[in-house]
């Protein structure tokens, strides 16, 4: 009763494609990660995964062995848009992620952020199942502004910080 969600992964994949043939996450990898699902679930609880990068070959998998959150949706890697993440995967996962962290947040402007965080979140909001976030931990590069612009667009509230 003290825990909702159990949280747990591993980095699959690089920017452009797997590190390995598919094949070999269901013969290596899917078990593990299924008996893992179902421990959690057997307390009741929720299971978010993380593996950056393009991981949507294993998506179904992932689905498969239990996951409900994907973390992070890392938007400029390889078949990872928004878009056709919802269309495939949206009624069976929630998204957690998805607000690019390798141009919009450190190097665009506080509108060109809200822009996208309007857009990633009509997106992977719709009909719920989304947590918005960067794409993944942010650094010393993501200018302070474009944080608060980022949770300013998603609230929408004016936060007044500076």
């Amino acid at each position: 009763g003290l825990l909702d969600v159990f949280s747990f992964g591993d980095d699959y994949a690089t920017q452009i494609d797997l590190m390995f043939d598919e094949i070999y996450w269901g013969k290596y990898f899917s078990k593990p990660v299924k008996k893992l699902c179902r421990l959690a679930k057997s307390y009741g609880v929720y299971v978010s995964f993380h593996s950056c990068g393009a991981i949507n070959k294993i998506i179904p998998g992932l689905i498969e062995a239990g996951v409900d959150i994907l973390f992070p949706i890392q938007p400029k890697a390889k078949d990872m848009d928004a878009e056709s993440l919802k269309k495939k995967y949206g009624k069976d996962m929630v998204f957690y992620g998805g607000i690019d962290l390798q141009g919009i947040l450190p190097y665009g402007t506080e509108n060109e952020v809200k822009e996208e965080v309007s857009r990633v979140k009509g997106i992977l909001g719709r009909g719920g199942g989304y947590i918005m976030a960067s794409g993944h931990g942010m650094l010393s590069d993501v200018p302070q502004k474009n944080i608060i612009a980022m949770y300013d667009e998603v609230c929408h509230i004016k936060t007044g910080v500076k």
